[in-house]
């Protein structure tokens, strides 16, 4: 059952955007525990993305006092990792042609 859903679930995508998710993850740690079964995670991902069984897991809430006091919520990397899958391969092909610079070039 192949559509326009399912194509752009493919391991190479998800693995492009773990590391987009590296790069900018600050809890390092996190990231190193993800990264010592990484295919296997990516490969699991993928599998519940094509199934359709992808489910979030509940944040990590703790709070944190500098520079301010603030109660800070943290997503675990798989789910970093499918954020950044469905902005760059469902929302952004859609809304690129709305942003501002269509918008500016409407003008001409």
């Amino acid at each position: 059952m192949q559509n326009d859903y399912f194509s752009p679930i493919t391991y190479d995508n998800l693995y492009k955007c773990y590391l987009n998710v590296r790069k900018t993850c600050k809890n390092k740690n996190k990231v190193l525990k993800y990264e010592l079964n990484l295919c296997t995670n990516i490969y699991n991902l993928y599998n519940s993305l094509l199934n359709e069984t992808y489910k979030p897991m509940k944040y990590n809430i703790f709070k944190i006092y500098e520079p301010k006091p603030r109660i800070v919520m943290s997503q675990e990397i798989s789910d970093k990792v499918v954020n950044h899958f469905v902005m760059n391969y469902y929302l952004l092909p859609i809304l690129e042609s709305k942003l501002i610079d269509s918008y500016l070039n409407s003008f001409k």
